[in-house]
């Protein structure tokens, strides 16, 4: 469940009296999302949404603020920040930032064929943040290889055995080292989070994406990688190429990919699996599941995963 801070009816009548949105009907968490807290708030008005960020800066928040306004501008199926009366988008409640924004229609679906609107809908929001940095930018996570060994020595500290924490950290550091991400692949805004609860369908369409709280200006391989990681990679399995080379193709149809961009995905696919674990190293099944899909992109390589992907489909099963 969505909610970290237990707010009254009291509170929320006292957040909507800064609004144009009526007075307090209901309220209700939602299911989705772990990290901040979000609610449903019904009004005289109509059904927003109220987004609590627990662990965040102002300034953190600024930024998704601000990428959603310049995405709704550009007609981008994401919710809408709302303003109160005095124009603001975002303050500070019990000093913790705060806002509120529409409410998208649809709903959560567990569908594969999915897949192939999520693979179009980040090809358009590439296309729409190619080279868009938002204010604030610097708040928020590089994911790049300092990004993920930061996040591994911590989460080590937590392994009971300090033989295990150096053997972990030990893998980590010599995968980091192999990875090639040259400083010439485009960057944009990445969503960064593509987990399938992160989008809503309605009549079998897709018609939100939700959650930017993880957002961020880096490369936008970082979220072609994750497209592969989250609908192309069952947890326990293999890696499905052609569901990856169909997912690749409905992308470069809203973005057409770079020859580095091609030859690189094997490294930026890596590294969303080494940052995954970087957060939780001390996770022994959750460590080995990751050690397990890095050694078999290893056995591949580099030259032939991007041959796999971009080459002559009917060469390969």
């Amino acid at each position: 469940m969505a909610v970290k801070t237990s707010f009254t009816a009291d509170d929320f009548r006292q957040i909507l009296v800064r609004y144009n949105l009526g007075t307090l009907v209901d309220y209700a968490p939602f299911a989705q999302g772990t990290d901040q807290t979000n609610l449903l708030l019904t009004t005289t008005q109509r059904a927003v949404v109220l987004r609590y960020y627990e662990k965040r800066t102002l300034d953190y928040a600024a930024f998704e603020i601000a990428l959603l306004q310049y995405l709704t501008r550009h007609t981008y199926p994401c919710a809408a920040p709302i303003a109160d009366q005095a124009g603001c988008y975002l303050s500070l409640y019990k000093e913790k930032p705060l806002a509120l924004f529409e409410l998208l229609p649809g709903e959560h679906a567990d569908n594969p064929q999915n897949a192939l609107q999520v693979a179009e809908v980040i090809g358009k929001l590439h296309t729409l943040t190619i080279r868009y940095q938002p204010p604030t930018g610097g708040t928020r996570p590089t994911y790049d290889q300092a990004y993920c060994w930061s996040w591994a020595a911590q989460s080590a500290g937590r392994i009971g055995s300090e033989v295990e924490a150096k053997r972990r950290l030990a893998w980590m550091q010599g995968e980091l080292a192999q990875l090639v991400l040259p400083e010439q692949l485009p960057r944009g805004v990445c969503h960064s989070d593509l987990n399938p609860s992160n989008f809503l369908y309605q009549q079998g369409k897709l018609s939100g994406v939700l959650d930017f709280d993880q957002a961020s200006y880096t490369w936008l391989l970082y979220d072609v990688g994750q497209l592969l990681y989250w609908w192309a990679w069952p947890d326990n399995g293999e890696l499905d190429l052609q569901q990856s080379r169909t997912l690749l193709k409905h992308y470069e149809q809203q973005r057409p990919m770079t020859g580095d961009e091609h030859e690189h995905l094997f490294d930026a696919l890596k590294l969303v699996i080494l940052i995954g674990i970087g957060w939780f190293l001390d996770d022994d099944d959750g460590c080995a599941n990751a050690q397990r899909k890095i050694a078999l992109l290893n056995d591949v390589g580099r030259v032939a995963f991007s041959e796999h992907l971009f080459g002559d489909a009917s060469a390969y099963p």
